[in-house]
């Protein structure tokens, strides 16, 4: 006998099923991407010097893999009860915010780098990590107590186990204060390139300015995207969309430490100080002098 559904049970039961295929599809691209530049980043974990940069790297890189596997029961289960949906959905949540705070400390340390490693940028641009992390993490640990009542079976058995209302408003604030920081780290990148890009040798400090702003560019749009997912959709979306976006920036992230690492690495002249203190490159010619104490 066939159990009919209720039409507006129905729609949620495809939302939840977009919304599957849509994070089937991404880790099938963050694993493609792996494949792909296996050569290219076993190449730098062996030979590139170990760092902050590349420890964060790692963490960049690998972590995805963690969140990936703890998400994928979290959307795709349909056996699992209440319980282990709200652990699962607090690891992810505290993965997303170890994830998207090194992705930010990757485009601190370049932004550090462009302005020759001025301890005065240093502590502001840490100031404003602080700034934009402390609170979110504040918000988090408010919410920990109420995590188990987000959850509850979905209306049609068999797509998922964990159906998520609520704490949207909460990921707003997060997002927010993303949006911030990053718009904070683009503006310092714009000023430092536009000021001093012609006295640049090489290539390498325009490949540092192209990757601040396609990834701010990247960013924006999707922060703006969960900010209007948040207030125009469904709650149950605003997760998945938010695990996507954490996989996405650290996938470009990565990608765009590895292909900096590989311009460096062809180049044939010496090697700078900032190369080997960041792991990036040389930005400005000595005689410049506008490195900052």
């Amino acid at each position: 006998m066939s159990v009919l559904y209720d039409p507006a049970d129905v729609a949620v039961g495809q939302n939840l099923q977009v919304l599957n295929y849509l994070l089937v599809s991404f880790v099938t691209l963050l694993a493609f991407d792996y494949i792909i530049n296996l050569e290219h980043e076993v190449a730098y974990l062996f030979n590139a010097k170990l760092s902050i940069s590349k420890c964060i790297y790692l963490v960049c890189r690998y972590v995805p893999l963690v969140l990936s596997g703890v998400q994928w029961p979290l959307s795709l289960a349909s056996n699992i009860d209440m319980n282990a949906c709200s652990t699962l959905f607090q690891i992810t949540t505290w993965l997303t915010l170890i994830i998207l705070s090194c992705v930010e400390c990757i485009f601190l340390l370049r932004t550090y780098a462009l302005w020759s490693c001025s301890k005065r940028v240093l502590i502001v641009l840490l100031s404003s990590l602080a700034a934009a992390v402390i609170p979110v993490i504040t918000v988090l640990a408010v919410y920990q107590s109420s995590i188990f009542d987000l959850f509850s079976q979905p209306p049609i058995p068999f797509i998922s186990s964990c159906y998520q209302q609520g704490l949207e408003y909460a990921f707003f604030v997060c997002y927010l204060l993303l949006l911030v920081f990053e718009t904070e780290i683009f503006l310092f990148t714009i000023y430092r390139v536009h000021v001093h890009c012609r006295h640049a040798r090489g290539s390498l400090l325009k490949i540092l300015a192209k990757h601040g702003v396609l990834y701010f560019v990247f960013s924006l749009l999707f922060s703006v995207t969960n900010i209007l997912v948040i207030f125009l959709l469904p709650s149950y979306y605003s997760s998945v969309f938010g695990v996507l976006q954490t996989l996405a920036q650290a996938l470009l992230a990565t990608r765009m430490q590895l292909s900096l690492w590989k311009a460096d690495q062809g180049r044939a002249t010496a090697v700078s100080v900032l190369t080997s203190r960041l792991e990036f490159v040389e930005l400005l010619p000595p005689t410049v002098g506008i490195g900052d104490p």
